[in-house]
């Protein structure tokens, strides 16, 4: 495992294009994928359609990851008022949040938001990794979810200070550290304990648990 440590990194930034140097049309399905992620067919289908039309929205220029963010508070504080005006701010932030670039911290920002609360829209019943640049144990861990098939959400410690806090919350000095929906969690690459994990994909090659760098 890596070990964690505190401050900026350069590699924890995106490295691809910016969002608005892409084609408009890229970036609407490359934001309705991530939708996807979030919501899933069926009984969600309603709001994977708001979360698209915000991400439209965002993209066109009618609307902003800030005003989103703004409409999310507002829902959250409003606690006397029906769920589903709270059901339908987040699905709009969803789609805000998919139409933009950056990492968990600087969405966070943009929408004026606690990084909680971000990773919380983001992350509903995923998988948390927390990991750091350059931590090969890191890397395993999730191309292992990814080939089972797993959601999961990727949280960069050296870039996110509440993420750092909680895995040494959780008595971990290095990372990666894996949280599951249910607070279940664990260290290292342990394909061991994602072969355990529901998912359509195939099973992850037989491997020793690794301990990756210290925190």
């Amino acid at each position: 495992m890596t070990d964690i440590e505190r401050g900026p990194d350069p590699g924890s930034r995106p490295t691809g294009p910016p969002s608005d140097q892409q084609p408009t049309g890229a970036r609407l399905a490359a934001a309705r994928e991530r939708n996807a992620g979030v919501y899933t067919l069926g009984e969600q289908d309603h709001l994977r359609t708001l979360a698209d039309d915000s991400s439209a929205r965002v993209i066109e220029g009618r609307d902003s990851l800030t005003g989103a963010g703004t409409g999310y508070r507002v829902a959250t504080q409003d606690a006397a008022r029906p769920n589903t005006k709270l059901t339908h701010a987040e699905a709009r932030l969803v789609g805000a949040l998919a139409a933009s670039d950056g990492t968990l911290r600087e969405l966070a920002d943009a929408a004026g938001l606690a990084v909680d609360d971000v990773a919380q829209v983001l992350g509903r019943d995923k998988v948390t990794v927390l990991s750091k640049p350059g931590c090969v144990q890191c890397d395993a861990t999730a191309r292992a979810l990814t080939t089972k098939g797993i959601d999961f959400v990727k949280v960069d410690v050296t870039d996110d200070d509440q993420a750092l806090d909680l895995a040494r919350g959780l008595g971990y000095l290095s990372v990666p550290v894996v949280v599951m929906p249910d607070g279940e969690h664990w260290a290292g690459f342990r394909p061991d304990r994602i072969a355990d994990l529901d998912g359509p994909g195939p099973e992850p090659p037989a491997a020793p648990a690794l301990v990756g760098p210290r925190l």
